[in-house]
């Protein structure tokens, strides 16, 4: 599931026990992620989110721990201190930024 740009919320339990969800993109608006938004989602292996500062999660949004985080270049760390929810990742990756055609171009949007 790709979340448009233009969102800043992800609400409470928005999409728990969602057991076939695999990927989730999450543009760099996102500041907030409700209690259980990802709960049970079992089969929840991509968790992408585009916003280079990381943000406090209720630790409820939680799902299995075999999940990937992608995160913009230089911003792992940023993730990996803020600890809760961002912990339960079993590894946080970083994608690179280019430029495309004079205009910035997101590596995301291969996804």
């Amino acid at each position: 599931i790709v979340i448009p740009d233009n969102v800043e919320k992800i609400g409470n339990y928005a999409f728990c026990v969602c057991g076939n969800l695999e990927r989730v993109i999450l543009p760099c608006s996102l500041s907030s992620i409700g209690a259980g938004a990802f709960f049970g989602c079992s089969k929840l292996k991509d968790f992408v989110i585009k916003n280079k500062e990381a943000f406090p999660v209720s630790s409820m949004s939680a799902f299995s721990s075999s999940a990937t985080l992608t995160v913009p270049n230089g911003s792992a760390k940023n993730y990996r201190d803020l600890g809760g929810f961002w912990e339960q990742f079993i590894s946080i990756k970083e994608e690179s930024l280019t430029v495309k055609n004079g205009a910035d171009f997101d590596a995301f949007s291969a996804y």
